[in-house]
């Protein structure tokens, strides 16, 4: 199973996933902090094992893909922006 939501520190922070609707304008998406160790807790609930996790650190091309070119979206560069979670089935 993959998931992927906003990076905890980038929720904790004030950030929110954005996306750009069909018509090119950008929408957002409000955000709950869920710390690593939920995951973790839910997955081992769930008999699932953690394989890997990743995180997603806002680059140049994130920044230039969505259109972003204010002075304090491109000091974001470098800051974590997603998660990504690997995990499968316990045996």
């Amino acid at each position: 199973m993959v998931i992927s939501d906003i990076h905890p520190m980038a929720a904790a922070t004030g950030g929110h996933a954005f996306f750009r609707r069909e018509n090119g304008t950008r929408g957002v998406t409000p955000n709950e902090v869920h710390w690593a160790g939920t995951y973790v807790s839910a997955a081992r609930g769930s008999q699932l094992t953690v394989e890997r996790c990743i995180d997603v650190f806002i680059d140049e091309t994130l920044i230039e893909e969505f259109g972003l070119i204010s002075d304090v979206e491109s000091s974001l560069i470098g800051l974590p922006f997603a998660a990504i979670w690997v995990m499968s089935k316990s045996a």
